[in-house]
């Protein structure tokens, strides 16, 4: 069985524990909402949930390019030539986030059963392309 799912919108990186003043910790406001969009997300495309055992997730980050990158005739411009891949926000806090989602609202179980993992960052294929996040899921020990 596989989960499979279109997270549509800019990808957020998981961030760091916040403390409070009483020293307990909390999730930044941003972490909740981008959480908020993966569960949304997932709830549109799909209601398969994979409650027991190993899993494995395979997740592409496509971020749209800036037009900084673009020339006015819609080409790459010296700039884009240079950036062939998007550096904004670290891979596995990427993951981090949406399978931390995914835990919290049951759709998989525990991250510790996760096996394999396997994440990419790019840029949309189209330069008219808005930013997704392309998300599997499925059950297994592994891909190989």
């Amino acid at each position: 069985m596989t989960v499979q799912f279109i997270i549509r919108g800019k990808a957020h990186p998981q961030g760091r524990p916040r403390f409070g003043r009483d020293g307990r910790t909390y999730t930044a406001p941003a972490d909740r909402e981008w959480h908020e969009t993966v569960v949304s997300e997932w709830r549109r495309c799909s209601s398969k949930r994979i409650l027991d055992g190993p899993f494995l997730v395979f997740m592409d980050v496509y971020e749209q390019r800036p037009k900084s990158h673009l020339t006015v005739a819609g080409e790459l411009n010296h700039v884009g030539r240079k950036m062939p891949v998007p550096t904004r926000g670290d891979l596995d806090n990427y993951a981090k986030g949406v399978i931390d989602a995914l835990v919290r609202q049951e759709v998989i179980p525990d991250d510790r059963y996760m096996v394999e993992l396997h994440v990419t960052k790019q840029w949309t294929p189209t330069t008219d392309k808005e930013s997704f996040t392309d998300v599997s899921i499925a059950r297994g020990s592994t891909s190989r």
